[in-house]
Protein backbone atom coordinates (compact mmCIF):
# COMPACT_ATOMS: atom_id res chain seq x y z
CA UNK A 1 0.00 0.00 0.00
CA UNK A 2 2.84 2.36 0.90
CA UNK A 3 4.49 1.56 -2.41
CA UNK A 4 1.30 2.50 -4.31
CA UNK A 5 0.99 5.74 -2.40
CA UNK A 6 4.66 6.50 -3.12
CA UNK A 7 4.18 5.90 -6.82
CA UNK A 8 1.08 8.11 -6.89
CA UNK A 9 2.91 10.88 -5.04
CA UNK A 10 5.88 10.59 -7.38
CA UNK A 11 3.63 10.83 -10.45
CA UNK A 12 1.83 13.81 -8.94
CA UNK A 13 5.16 15.51 -8.25
CA UNK A 14 6.38 14.88 -11.81
CA UNK A 15 3.09 16.20 -13.23
CA UNK A 16 3.34 19.33 -11.12
CA UNK A 17 6.93 19.87 -12.24
CA UNK A 18 5.91 19.41 -15.87
CA UNK A 19 3.10 21.93 -15.50
CA UNK A 20 5.44 24.46 -13.97
CA UNK A 21 7.94 23.94 -16.79
CA UNK A 22 5.46 24.28 -19.66
CA UNK A 23 3.02 26.70 -18.04
CA UNK A 24 0.13 24.46 -19.15
CA UNK A 25 -2.11 24.96 -16.16
CA UNK A 26 -5.85 25.05 -16.02
CA UNK A 27 -7.65 28.36 -16.21
CA UNK A 28 -6.23 29.85 -19.40
CA UNK A 29 -2.57 30.25 -18.38
CA UNK A 30 -0.01 30.85 -21.12
CA UNK A 31 2.20 28.07 -22.39
CA UNK A 32 5.80 28.66 -21.42
CA UNK A 33 7.60 27.51 -24.58
CA UNK A 34 9.97 29.15 -27.03
CA UNK A 35 7.94 30.93 -29.72
CA UNK A 36 9.43 28.75 -32.46
CA UNK A 37 8.00 25.64 -30.78
CA UNK A 38 4.51 27.02 -30.22
CA UNK A 39 1.31 26.23 -32.06
CA UNK A 40 -1.59 28.62 -32.58
CA UNK A 41 -3.37 26.87 -29.73
CA UNK A 42 -0.37 27.45 -27.47
CA UNK A 43 -0.34 31.13 -28.35
CA UNK A 44 -4.04 31.47 -27.55
CA UNK A 45 -3.79 29.53 -24.29
CA UNK A 46 -3.47 32.73 -22.26
CA UNK A 47 -6.95 33.89 -23.31
CA UNK A 48 -9.63 32.78 -20.87
CA UNK A 49 -12.63 33.48 -23.09
CA UNK A 50 -11.99 33.56 -26.84
CA UNK A 51 -15.39 35.17 -27.34
CA UNK A 52 -14.50 38.11 -25.10
CA UNK A 53 -10.80 38.90 -25.22
CA UNK A 54 -9.57 41.43 -22.67
CA UNK A 55 -7.32 44.34 -23.60
CA UNK A 56 -4.35 42.89 -21.72
CA UNK A 57 -4.84 39.47 -23.29
CA UNK A 58 -5.05 41.00 -26.76
CA UNK A 59 -1.98 43.16 -26.23
CA UNK A 60 -0.04 40.15 -24.93
CA UNK A 61 -1.00 38.23 -28.06
CA UNK A 62 0.11 41.04 -30.37
CA UNK A 63 3.33 41.43 -28.38
CA UNK A 64 4.30 37.96 -29.61
CA UNK A 65 5.17 39.66 -32.93
CA UNK A 66 8.43 40.60 -31.21
CA UNK A 67 9.57 37.04 -31.90
CA UNK A 68 8.96 37.31 -35.66
CA UNK A 69 11.80 38.09 -38.05
CA UNK A 70 11.52 41.25 -40.17
CA UNK A 71 12.40 40.44 -43.78
CA UNK A 72 14.59 42.67 -45.90
CA UNK A 73 11.49 43.95 -47.73
CA UNK A 74 9.88 45.04 -44.44
CA UNK A 75 7.41 42.19 -44.35
CA UNK A 76 7.25 39.78 -41.44
CA UNK A 77 8.11 36.16 -42.06
CA UNK A 78 5.24 33.67 -41.85
CA UNK A 79 4.18 33.38 -38.26
CA UNK A 80 1.60 31.92 -35.92
CA UNK A 81 0.69 35.32 -34.48
CA UNK A 82 -1.01 36.20 -37.76
CA UNK A 83 -2.89 32.91 -37.64
CA UNK A 84 -3.88 33.37 -34.02
CA UNK A 85 -5.21 36.88 -34.59
CA UNK A 86 -7.16 35.86 -37.67
CA UNK A 87 -8.77 33.00 -35.75
CA UNK A 88 -10.43 35.43 -33.33
CA UNK A 89 -13.80 36.83 -34.29
CA UNK A 90 -13.89 40.61 -34.76
CA UNK A 91 -16.59 40.97 -32.15
CA UNK A 92 -14.43 39.15 -29.63
CA UNK A 93 -11.56 41.64 -29.85
CA UNK A 94 -11.38 44.83 -27.80
CA UNK A 95 -11.95 48.17 -29.51
CA UNK A 96 -9.00 49.73 -31.32
CA UNK A 97 -8.86 52.79 -29.07
CA UNK A 98 -8.56 50.54 -26.03
CA UNK A 99 -5.22 49.01 -27.03
CA UNK A 100 -3.55 51.19 -29.69
CA UNK A 101 -1.67 53.36 -27.15
CA UNK A 102 -0.08 50.31 -25.55
CA UNK A 103 1.03 48.97 -28.91
CA UNK A 104 2.59 52.25 -29.96
CA UNK A 105 4.58 52.33 -26.72
CA UNK A 106 5.82 48.77 -27.11
CA UNK A 107 9.56 48.09 -27.00
CA UNK A 108 9.11 45.92 -30.07
CA UNK A 109 9.39 47.60 -33.52
CA UNK A 110 7.30 44.77 -34.96
CA UNK A 111 4.47 45.72 -32.63
CA UNK A 112 4.76 49.47 -33.22
CA UNK A 113 4.82 48.87 -36.97
CA UNK A 114 1.78 46.62 -36.72
CA UNK A 115 -0.09 49.26 -34.76
CA UNK A 116 0.62 51.86 -37.45
CA UNK A 117 -0.57 49.51 -40.18
CA UNK A 118 -3.97 49.34 -38.47
CA UNK A 119 -4.51 53.11 -38.48
CA UNK A 120 -5.73 53.81 -42.04
CA UNK A 121 -9.37 53.18 -42.81
CA UNK A 122 -11.59 53.85 -45.80
CA UNK A 123 -12.04 57.43 -44.58
CA UNK A 124 -8.36 57.92 -43.73
CA UNK A 125 -6.60 58.13 -40.38
CA UNK A 126 -8.71 59.56 -37.56
CA UNK A 127 -7.63 62.80 -35.88
CA UNK A 128 -6.92 60.96 -32.65
CA UNK A 129 -4.67 58.47 -34.43
CA UNK A 130 -2.95 61.26 -36.33
CA UNK A 131 -2.06 62.82 -33.01
CA UNK A 132 -0.72 59.47 -31.82
CA UNK A 133 1.30 59.02 -35.00
CA UNK A 134 2.70 62.56 -34.76
CA UNK A 135 3.89 61.84 -31.25
CA UNK A 136 5.59 58.62 -32.33
CA UNK A 137 7.42 60.02 -35.36
CA UNK A 138 9.03 62.74 -33.25
CA UNK A 139 11.52 60.22 -31.87
CA UNK A 140 11.12 57.03 -33.90
CA UNK A 141 14.32 55.71 -35.50
CA UNK A 142 13.61 52.07 -36.34
CA UNK A 143 13.41 51.55 -40.11
CA UNK A 144 10.57 49.03 -39.99
CA UNK A 145 8.43 51.42 -37.96
CA UNK A 146 9.34 54.40 -40.17
CA UNK A 147 8.38 52.38 -43.25
CA UNK A 148 4.99 51.52 -41.78
CA UNK A 149 4.47 55.08 -40.62
CA UNK A 150 5.19 56.38 -44.12
CA UNK A 151 2.66 53.98 -45.63
CA UNK A 152 0.04 54.63 -42.96
CA UNK A 153 0.31 58.40 -43.37
CA UNK A 154 0.62 58.43 -47.16
CA UNK A 155 -2.69 60.26 -47.67
CA UNK A 156 -2.23 62.63 -44.76
CA UNK A 157 0.34 65.20 -45.94
CA UNK A 158 -2.27 67.96 -45.83
CA UNK A 159 -3.51 67.01 -42.37
CA UNK A 160 -0.70 68.82 -40.57
CA UNK A 161 2.71 70.40 -41.18
CA UNK A 162 4.29 67.73 -38.98
CA UNK A 163 3.03 64.89 -41.19
CA UNK A 164 4.07 66.68 -44.38
CA UNK A 165 7.51 67.37 -42.93
CA UNK A 166 7.86 63.72 -41.91
CA UNK A 167 6.91 62.38 -45.36
CA UNK A 168 9.30 64.73 -47.13
CA UNK A 169 12.02 63.79 -44.65
CA UNK A 170 11.47 60.13 -45.53
CA UNK A 171 12.19 60.90 -49.20
CA UNK A 172 15.79 61.45 -48.04
CA UNK A 173 16.09 58.35 -45.88
CA UNK A 174 19.08 56.09 -46.53
CA UNK A 175 16.88 53.02 -47.02
CA UNK A 176 15.50 52.84 -50.59
CA UNK A 177 12.34 51.01 -49.51
CA UNK A 178 11.46 53.91 -47.25
CA UNK A 179 12.22 56.38 -50.04
CA UNK A 180 10.01 54.34 -52.36
CA UNK A 181 7.14 54.42 -49.85
CA UNK A 182 7.70 58.16 -49.47
CA UNK A 183 7.58 58.60 -53.25
CA UNK A 184 4.13 56.99 -53.26
CA UNK A 185 3.05 59.22 -50.39
CA UNK A 186 4.33 62.42 -51.99
CA UNK A 187 3.30 61.47 -55.53
CA UNK A 188 -0.31 61.56 -54.53
CA UNK A 189 -3.19 63.93 -55.15
CA UNK A 190 -3.55 64.12 -51.35
CA UNK A 191 -0.17 65.86 -51.35
CA UNK A 192 -1.10 68.39 -54.03
CA UNK A 193 -0.10 71.88 -52.97
CA UNK A 194 1.99 70.72 -50.01
CA UNK A 195 5.07 72.89 -49.67
CA UNK A 196 8.16 71.04 -50.88
CA UNK A 197 6.27 68.12 -52.42
CA UNK A 198 7.06 68.92 -56.05
CA UNK A 199 10.74 69.50 -55.31
CA UNK A 200 10.90 66.23 -53.38
CA UNK A 201 9.31 64.17 -56.16
CA UNK A 202 11.62 65.69 -58.79
CA UNK A 203 14.63 64.78 -56.64
CA UNK A 204 13.35 61.21 -56.37
CA UNK A 205 13.06 60.99 -60.18
CA UNK A 206 16.86 60.95 -60.15
CA UNK A 207 17.30 58.67 -57.15
CA UNK A 208 20.14 56.14 -57.20
CA UNK A 209 17.59 53.33 -56.82
CA UNK A 210 15.68 52.45 -60.00
CA UNK A 211 12.52 51.33 -58.19
CA UNK A 212 12.33 54.65 -56.35
CA UNK A 213 12.72 56.48 -59.67
CA UNK A 214 9.93 54.45 -61.26
CA UNK A 215 7.44 55.33 -58.51
CA UNK A 216 8.45 58.99 -58.52
CA UNK A 217 8.09 59.28 -62.29
CA UNK A 218 4.81 57.40 -62.43
CA UNK A 219 3.00 59.38 -59.75
CA UNK A 220 4.61 62.80 -60.13
CA UNK A 221 1.72 63.99 -62.28
CA UNK A 222 -0.73 63.44 -59.44
CA UNK A 223 0.64 66.59 -57.85
CA UNK A 224 -0.89 68.45 -60.84
CA UNK A 225 2.10 70.73 -61.06
CA UNK A 226 3.54 71.40 -64.51
CA UNK A 227 6.97 71.81 -62.92
CA UNK A 228 7.39 68.03 -63.18
CA UNK A 229 7.04 68.01 -66.99
CA UNK A 230 10.54 69.12 -67.97
CA UNK A 231 12.25 66.60 -65.63
CA UNK A 232 10.05 63.85 -67.09
CA UNK A 233 10.90 64.91 -70.63
CA UNK A 234 14.59 64.83 -69.77
CA UNK A 235 14.25 61.17 -68.82
CA UNK A 236 12.14 60.44 -71.92
CA UNK A 237 14.93 61.89 -74.05
CA UNK A 238 17.44 59.44 -72.61
CA UNK A 239 17.24 56.02 -74.32
CA UNK A 240 19.30 54.54 -71.48
CA UNK A 241 16.32 55.22 -69.21
CA UNK A 242 13.88 53.38 -71.49
CA UNK A 243 12.66 51.18 -68.64
CA UNK A 244 11.36 54.37 -66.98
CA UNK A 245 9.61 55.76 -70.06
CA UNK A 246 6.29 54.08 -69.42
CA UNK A 247 6.24 55.49 -65.91
CA UNK A 248 7.17 58.96 -67.20
CA UNK A 249 4.31 58.95 -69.69
CA UNK A 250 1.97 57.81 -66.91
CA UNK A 251 3.14 60.85 -64.97
CA UNK A 252 2.41 63.10 -67.94
CA UNK A 253 -1.03 61.63 -68.57
CA UNK A 254 -2.11 62.42 -65.01
CA UNK A 255 -1.64 66.04 -66.04
CA UNK A 256 -3.52 66.05 -69.33
CA UNK A 257 -5.80 62.97 -69.36
CA UNK A 258 -6.22 62.23 -65.66
CA UNK A 259 -8.12 58.94 -65.83
CA UNK A 260 -10.50 58.20 -64.11
CA UNK A 261 -11.31 61.74 -62.94
CA UNK A 262 -10.67 63.68 -66.16
CA UNK A 263 -10.11 66.95 -64.35
CA UNK A 264 -6.65 67.97 -65.63
CA UNK A 265 -5.99 69.67 -68.96
CA UNK A 266 -2.29 70.45 -69.29
CA UNK A 267 -1.57 71.06 -72.96
CA UNK A 268 2.14 71.14 -72.23
CA UNK A 269 1.99 67.62 -70.81
CA UNK A 270 -0.05 66.44 -73.81
CA UNK A 271 2.49 67.85 -76.26
CA UNK A 272 5.32 66.22 -74.34
CA UNK A 273 3.52 62.88 -74.58
CA UNK A 274 2.96 63.18 -78.34
CA UNK A 275 6.53 64.36 -78.90
CA UNK A 276 7.78 61.19 -77.24
CA UNK A 277 5.50 58.95 -79.29
CA UNK A 278 6.66 60.65 -82.50
CA UNK A 279 10.32 60.09 -81.65
CA UNK A 280 12.36 58.23 -84.29
CA UNK A 281 14.20 56.03 -84.94
CA UNK A 282 12.04 53.62 -82.97
CA UNK A 283 13.52 50.57 -81.25
CA UNK A 284 12.39 47.60 -79.19
CA UNK A 285 12.51 49.88 -76.15
CA UNK A 286 11.48 53.30 -77.50
CA UNK A 287 8.65 54.05 -77.38
CA UNK A 288 7.97 51.87 -74.37
CA UNK A 289 4.90 49.79 -75.12
CA UNK A 290 3.33 50.76 -71.79
CA UNK A 291 3.74 54.41 -72.78
CA UNK A 292 1.90 53.87 -76.07
CA UNK A 293 -1.14 52.44 -74.33
CA UNK A 294 -1.08 54.76 -71.33
CA UNK A 295 -4.33 56.56 -72.08
CA UNK A 296 -6.42 54.04 -74.01
CA UNK A 297 -9.00 53.61 -71.24
CA UNK A 298 -12.05 55.80 -71.78
CA UNK A 299 -15.26 56.33 -69.88
CA UNK A 300 -18.97 56.83 -70.45
CA UNK A 301 -19.20 59.19 -67.50
CA UNK A 302 -20.13 62.85 -67.96
CA UNK A 303 -16.71 63.79 -66.58
CA UNK A 304 -15.07 62.30 -69.69
CA UNK A 305 -17.39 64.18 -72.02
CA UNK A 306 -16.76 67.41 -70.13
CA UNK A 307 -13.02 66.80 -70.27
CA UNK A 308 -13.15 66.36 -74.06
CA UNK A 309 -14.90 69.71 -74.37
CA UNK A 310 -12.17 71.42 -72.32
CA UNK A 311 -9.20 69.52 -73.72
CA UNK A 312 -9.22 71.29 -77.08
CA UNK A 313 -5.59 70.27 -77.63
CA UNK A 314 -6.64 66.59 -77.89
CA UNK A 315 -6.60 66.13 -81.66
CA UNK A 316 -7.76 62.65 -82.63
CA UNK A 317 -6.55 63.05 -86.21
CA UNK A 318 -3.07 63.86 -84.95
CA UNK A 319 -3.27 60.91 -82.56
CA UNK A 320 -4.35 58.63 -85.42
CA UNK A 321 -1.38 59.64 -87.57
CA UNK A 322 1.10 59.10 -84.72
CA UNK A 323 -0.30 55.71 -83.85
CA UNK A 324 -0.41 54.53 -87.48
CA UNK A 325 3.29 55.30 -87.82
CA UNK A 326 4.00 53.15 -84.77
CA UNK A 327 1.85 50.31 -86.15
CA UNK A 328 3.74 50.41 -89.46
CA UNK A 329 7.24 50.64 -87.98
CA UNK A 330 8.99 47.22 -88.08
CA UNK A 331 11.61 48.43 -85.60
CA UNK A 332 9.06 49.18 -82.89
CA UNK A 333 8.22 46.65 -80.21
CA UNK A 334 5.28 44.53 -81.35
CA UNK A 335 3.49 45.25 -78.06
CA UNK A 336 3.84 48.98 -78.75
CA UNK A 337 2.39 48.42 -82.22
CA UNK A 338 -0.62 46.54 -80.86
CA UNK A 339 -1.09 49.15 -78.12
CA UNK A 340 -1.18 51.81 -80.84
CA UNK A 341 -4.14 50.02 -82.42
CA UNK A 342 -5.90 50.08 -79.05
CA UNK A 343 -5.44 53.84 -78.85
CA UNK A 344 -6.96 54.27 -82.30
CA UNK A 345 -9.90 52.06 -81.42
CA UNK A 346 -10.50 53.94 -78.16
CA UNK A 347 -10.20 57.53 -79.36
CA UNK A 348 -10.53 57.71 -83.13
CA UNK A 349 -13.53 57.19 -85.38
CA UNK A 350 -14.80 53.79 -86.48
CA UNK A 351 -13.79 54.66 -90.04
CA UNK A 352 -10.24 55.37 -88.91
CA UNK A 353 -10.01 52.09 -87.04
CA UNK A 354 -11.44 50.18 -89.99
CA UNK A 355 -8.95 51.86 -92.32
CA UNK A 356 -6.19 50.17 -90.36
CA UNK A 357 -7.10 46.82 -91.88
CA UNK A 358 -5.59 47.62 -95.25
CA UNK A 359 -2.47 49.06 -93.61
CA UNK A 360 -2.03 46.07 -91.30
CA UNK A 361 -2.66 43.52 -94.06
CA UNK A 362 0.03 45.20 -96.14
CA UNK A 363 2.73 44.63 -93.50
CA UNK A 364 5.52 42.25 -94.51
CA UNK A 365 8.02 42.50 -91.64
CA UNK A 366 8.78 39.51 -89.33
CA UNK A 367 6.17 40.67 -86.80
CA UNK A 368 3.46 41.24 -89.41
CA UNK A 369 1.44 38.10 -88.70
CA UNK A 370 1.33 38.89 -84.99
CA UNK A 371 0.15 42.44 -85.70
CA UNK A 372 -2.45 41.22 -88.18
CA UNK A 373 -3.80 38.62 -85.77
CA UNK A 374 -3.99 41.23 -83.03
CA UNK A 375 -5.93 43.60 -85.26
CA UNK A 376 -8.47 40.93 -86.13
CA UNK A 377 -9.02 40.16 -82.46
CA UNK A 378 -9.61 43.87 -81.77
CA UNK A 379 -12.27 44.02 -84.47
CA UNK A 380 -14.49 41.62 -82.55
Amino acid sequence: MKKIVSVVLTLALLTAMLLVFTGCEKGGKKVNKPYAEMSVEDLLSGIKDKNNVSVDEFVDLIESYKNVKINDDFTLEDNITDEALSSLESDAKPKFDEYIEKLLKSDSPQVRGYALSLMPSFTGVSNKNLDRAKELIKTEEDEYVLYNATKALSNEAKSSPEIAEFLIKMTKHKNPLIRKAAASAIGNSWSEGVEGATEAIITLMNDEDKEVRKVACKYSGKLHDEAVIDPLVQILNNPDDADLHGDCVDGLTYLWYDYPFFEQTSEKAYNATLDYLKKTPRTENVPAWTAVGAFKTTSTQDSFKQWKEKATYFNTDELYNVMVEIVKDPEANYLARTAAMDEIKSHCSADQFNSLEEIVNGLTDPKAKTIQSSYQSKKK
